[in-house]
């Protein structure tokens, strides 16, 4: 009986991996390349790097799991080189439904050695044990853990797996090599694909969310009903609640009285509602009577908010059924999304600026760098000494086309990182740099940016409309950037390179890299980066390996706008040093893609 026990235990385990594990494939078009498959509903669908559909309109051919082969059509492609394929005929490929694994970053950041996946044609599987070298945000880094074992051409779409506590965890995707074949292996994370394929394989989760931002949750289940907050809408000074409430055992009547709601907003004022409307009753104290497991639409209006107000610090809702009172608390609510027209702001005001949660932020320059987009802002704190936090998962930016993008990077004052916090001194304007990356040539313009932030304890945002790629102002001409629409002549500007290469003799130490002793960026082995000034301005470039130790190497150039310049940095025995290069050289460096792990990143100077 023991021994049943234990087969039917291991038939569950083998069974339930089946249905959640990812399934590979191998994908031909004019090239080849691998996959993964993933449901939407009861459809199949294919996630595989862009860049192997790269000049090819035909049919792609699909190979699964025991010689299956399928016909498949380019169906949909995102930011960060994704593409999902549809199906365009019957095929009995191994699809499952799967959601990322719930300790991933747990997963990510202690684990070091894995395995790629490799579908081959003829339904067969290869594996290739790696090493994982280097992990951002956005990527893990790896390399082959036998020196016999090579990258090649084809890995593309390979998919990354580790071994956790008996599982077989998904952690990302193959996307690229170095170009000599046997270096290092870029590894788009499996986190960073679910943000930027979520709003297709859940898009009801995305659409409830809506404009309300809150870090608590949305639903509450009160004495055998379910509130659900949906929205929130604000329109000059009215703001309106919008929720679903369902009855959940019986048939029930709600009762809802103005008297015992109250809403607490960021400036500390109470307030009750002027309405209530609860199906198709409305008035400032409602009766309905609820049908079991049947959601009715609650609206519950506040009139003369203040125009200071931007969140809902508290909103407390009081309510009874049978003469037993009950209630439910929201905190920290922002008021739906009121964007600005930039151009309108910059037309009346001569520059663009938003104060909200007693922070102040003045737009100063919105450049487009070849494939990066950099937004150079500062921030105040007003009125106190004060943690301002901000975090790339909540800023959007949407350009032109409709294309949305999310920030890869933030800079304020000397900290950079995908999240940063950072005390503010009252009154003292500090630095605040939020970067884009792989905006395509047909971006012209940011039709919206969204950015949402918080202090200590409430969240705020702020999102701005119609916003061009401009020249940078400057604080003692501030009336000159109406003319938005100008850009910058490339001859009077300069372009600074920074790199790093890979090499046998290159430490493994991060290397500082700093502007008159302001941290500027941080350089692994094979990362390169370039800024563009435009106007006169002093720099002072230094190195450390170590950043509380004194800079044993530095360089002062004299910059001649219209000339591009290029500094080379190199670590040995854990002494670093940055050398300015000839043009020629320089160039021919930083060029050669076999030598970095990276693309060229835009690197944001600071000003003296």
């Amino acid at each position: 009986m023991k021994f049943f026990s234990q087969l039917f235990l291991w038939i569950c385990i083998l069974f339930f991996q089946n249905i959640f594990s990812q399934s590979t494939v191998y994908v031909q078009t004019n090239q080849f390349g691998r996959g993964f498959l993933k449901m939407r509903g009861s459809e199949c669908f294919v996630v595989t790097p862009n860049h192997l559909l790269k000049n090819y309109n035909g049919p792609i051919s699909i190979y699964g799991e025991g010689r299956q082969r399928a016909r498949a059509d380019l169906f949909k492609t995102y930011v960060g080189d994704l593409a999902l394929l549809e199906f365009s005929e019957e095929h009995n490929q191994n699809c499952t439904k799967w959601q990322l694994n719930k300790n991933y970053n747990t997963i990510v950041n202690n684990i070091h050695k894995g395995y790629l996946e490799l579908r081959n044609k003829d339904g067969s599987a290869t594996k290739v044990s790696v090493k994982i070298t280097d992990i951002d945000v956005q990527y893990i880094t790896i390399e082959p853990e036998d020196v016999k074992d090579k990258f090649y051409q084809g890995m593309s779409g390979s998919t990354l797996f580790v071994e956790y506590q008996g599982q077989k965890v998904f952690l990302g995707m193959l996307q690229s090599i170095s170009s000599d074949g046997i270096g290092y292996g870029e590894v788009i994370r499996a986190d960073e694909m679910d943000k930027l394929l979520e709003s297709f394989f859940n898009p009801i989760t995305q659409q409830k969310k809506s404009n309300v931002i809150t870090d608590k949750d949305l639903t509450k289940e009160v004495s055998d009903f379910r509130f659900e907050l949906l929205d929130i809408e604000k329109s000059g000074n009215r703001v309106t609640f919008i929720m679903d409430v369902t009855s959940l055992n019986n048939d029930k009547e709600l009762h809802l009285d103005n008297r015992n709601i109250f809403l607490y907003e960021n400036n500390g004022l109470e307030y009750k509602p002027t309405n209530i409307t609860l199906g198709n009753h409305s008035y400032w104290t409602v009766d309905y009577n609820l049908i079991k497991d049947t959601p009715v639409p609650l609206k519950i209006t506040f009139n003369e908010i203040a125009s200071t107000a931007k969140f809902a610090t508290s909103f407390k809702v009081g309510f009874s059924s049978n003469k037993i009172a009950s209630n439910f608390n929201f905190n920290d609510l922002y008021f739906g999304d009121e964007s600005e027209d930039f151009s309108t702001v910059v037309k009346e005001k001569g520059h663009w600026s938003e104060e909200t949660l007693d922070f102040k932020f003045d737009l100063l320059s919105v450049e487009k760098l070849n494939s990066d987009v950099v937004l150079t802002f500062t921030v105040t704190s007003l009125n106190l000494d004060k943690l301002i936090k901000i975090n790339t998962r909540n800023i959007f930016l949407y350009d032109n086309n409709g294309f949305e993008f999310k920030s890869n990077n933030i800079i304020i004052a000397n900290k950079s990182y995908w999240s940063v916090e950072y005390n503010l001194i009252k009154n003292i304007a500090v630095p605040l740099i939020i970067s884009f990356k792989e905006i395509p040539a047909t971006t012209s313009s940011i039709s919206k940016l969204k950015i949402g932030f918080s202090d200590k304890q409430n969240q705020g945002s702020f999102a701005i409309e119609n916003v061009p790629f401009m020249v940078k102002s400057s604080e003692n001409n501030t009336s000159n950037t109406s003319n938005t629409n100008e850009t910058t002549n490339s001859s009077a500007c300069s372009e600074i390179y920074f790199y790093r290469k890979n090499g046998f003799l290159e430490c493994e130490e991060t290397v500082y890299l700093y502007n008159h002793g302001e941290l500027l960026a941080k350089l692994q082995p094979g990362t390169r980066y370039k800024s563009t000034v435009c106007d006169d301005r002093s720099f002072k470039f230094s190195v450390r390996t170590n950043p509380n130790e004194m800079a044993l190497s530095s360089n002062r150039p004299q910059i001649e706008l219209g000339t591009n310049y290029y500094f080379k940095i190199s670590c040995a025995v854990g002494v670093s040093t940055i050398t300015q290069q000839e043009p020629a050289k320089g160039k021919k460096e930083i060029g050669n893609n076999s030598k970095f792990k990276r693309k060229l990143q835009a690197l944001p100077l600071t000003e003296y």
